[in-house]
């Protein structure tokens, strides 16, 4: 009998859908080969076109797990576009036509800037970016106050989504693979850094929050608090609790 798919998330939301795959000549041992697919609001965003169909993709989910640690104080806090847009876009598919209309007017030196801007925004949020050597269509979550919307151009436009439920559903995610990657990846240097980066990513979170909200270094933090310069390094995630 066939393996049944594993679905992480929910079926209104961003979901998941996996089988992974044994080693074999096409897949090495520690790397988390997986068939995969996502769905958001049981529409096909990876993988195959139709809802009824099988899993299409297979590929490597190390990567997918070492990427979401990484950006994962972003996805948790970071919300607005990093330009100051004429109006703000429905969705991030229009982000760049806008960009594209204000920098007409403006240095080329600062449009370059800002185009470098958008370009390290999107590594943060476009969930495509976190594979390497495998092209997928964007797929985009930005938090936006207790929501969080996510939007692909294989959808017919954008969904919002409790950002609690979305949070516990990358978590699920990371999870499900760091598990398979404890058990099956010991000796691999990429699933070990895979690993400890994802068991890390709430302690690092939290060192960046007031960063990543307010754009403050631990220094400015431990100034405006009144505190030695020494609690800004030693005792970060202490001052990052009085928010």
């Amino acid at each position: 009998m066939a393996e049944a798919i594993r679905s992480l998330g929910p079926d209104a939301g961003l979901q998941l859908g996996l089988k992974w795959l044994p080693p074999s000549a096409r897949h090495q041992r520690g790397l988390a080969w997986a068939g995969f697919r996502v769905r958001v609001a049981g529409q096909p965003v990876w993988g195959d076109a139709t809802p009824a169909a099988g899993i299409s993709l297979e590929w490597t989910l190390v990567d997918l797990l070492h990427g979401l640690a990484r950006i994962w104080p972003w996805l948790m806090y970071e919300e607005g576009y990093p330009l100051p847009l004429a109006r703000v876009p429905d969705h991030p598919g229009r982000l760049m036509d806008l960009a594209a209309a204000r920098w007409e007017d403006l240095p080329n030196s600062t449009a370059e800037a800002e185009e470098d801007a958008l370009f390290d925004f999107r590594q943060r949020h476009d969930l495509s970016t976190l594979f390497r050597g495998l092209v997928l269509p964007p797929l985009w979550v930005l938090s936006e106050g207790r929501d969080c919307q996510v939007w692909s151009p294989m959808l017919g436009g954008p969904l919002l989504r409790p950002q609690a439920e979305v949070a516990a559903t990358l978590a699920s995610w990371g999870d499900e693979i760091a598990g398979l990657l404890q058990e099956d990846g010991a000796e691999e240097p990429r699933a070990q850094l895979a690993v400890k980066s994802w068991l890390q990513r709430q302690s690092v979170a939290s060192a960046r929050f007031l960063k990543i909200v307010k754009g403050l270094e631990p220094q400015a933090l431990a100034s405006l608090l009144g505190l030695p310069r020494w609690c800004a390094t030693r005792s970060q995630t202490r001052i990052w609790d009085l928010r």
